[in-house]
């Protein structure tokens, strides 16, 4: 009885938008699975030492102005810091699988 009510309550409440982000409005030609070995292999050619760095985030992205338009975002942060967090973006394109690397520190 008590799961019956659990499922009526969690189907009845709305489900707020602003969690999911962005919406794929099309099947992207590079799917997620195939984009992980290749934002890998950019991010390890950028950054040599990313074993001391942990896959942090993946999201789907689309930036105004971005002539490659919707991307995988793969964002990589290094483990142990003292004063500043160092990570690592990694954009791949959905529609050709090209991608754009981007270090930061804050």
């Amino acid at each position: 009885m008590l799961k019956i009510l659990a499922v009526i309550l969690v189907l009845a409440c709305p489900v707020p938008t602003r969690e999911f982000g962005i919406y794929i409005t099309e099947t992207p030609k590079v799917s997620l699975e195939q984009a992980l070995p290749i934002a890998a292999r950019a991010a390890h050619a950028e950054v040599p030492d990313l074993d001391n760095f942990v896959l942090h985030s993946v999201k789907p992205r689309a930036l105004k102005n971005d002539k490659g338009g919707m991307h995988w975002e793969f964002l990589w942060q290094e483990l142990q810091f003292k004063t500043h967090m160092r990570g690592v973006i990694v954009r791949v394109y959905m529609k050709d699988g090209a991608t754009a690397v981007t270090q930061f520190r804050e």
